[in-house]
């Protein structure tokens, strides 16, 4: 939430921030002292998102290189969990062909990707990067 404070609608005071219920979740937002609430619009349509996925039945691909299971997800559903591209993503594997090819297919998906290639050297590049997703 980037806004310190914002003007009621209703009585024209500045609402402070604050933690409120929305859709059964705790989001951040603004109440003002006459009682109005204002959601912050970002989260209020995240937990919209994901309300609705509740309701719906997905199908999820599952692949696998080598060891390794990879999920697909529809669009949809990233966006409720906040994957987005230009995230950064660790991927560690003992094969340089294998990191390779996965490296090449998620730049691809406008991720930003960084390499190890063995847990050592992963848990390092995780404490360096701070990753979005390993």
């Amino acid at each position: 939430m980037k806004k310190e404070g914002m003007v009621c609608v209703t009585c024209g005071k500045t609402a402070k921030t604050a933690k409120l219920r929305f859709q059964g979740a705790e989001i951040d937002g603004w109440r003002c002292s006459c009682g109005e609430e204002y959601f912050d619009p970002e989260q209020a349509q995240r937990i919209l998102l994901f309300n609705k996925i509740l309701t719906k039945e997905y199908k999820i691909k599952l692949g696998q290189i080598r060891s390794n299971l990879i999920v697909r997800i529809p669009t949809e559903l990233s966006e409720v969990l906040g994957l987005h591209k230009g995230e950064k993503v660790l991927l560690i594997d003992d094969s340089p062909e294998m990191l390779a090819i996965a490296k090449a297919r998620l730049s691809g998906d406008g991720l930003d990707i960084v390499c190890a290639s063995d847990g050592r050297s992963g848990l390092e590049a995780a404490r360096r990067e701070n990753p979005d997703l390993i």
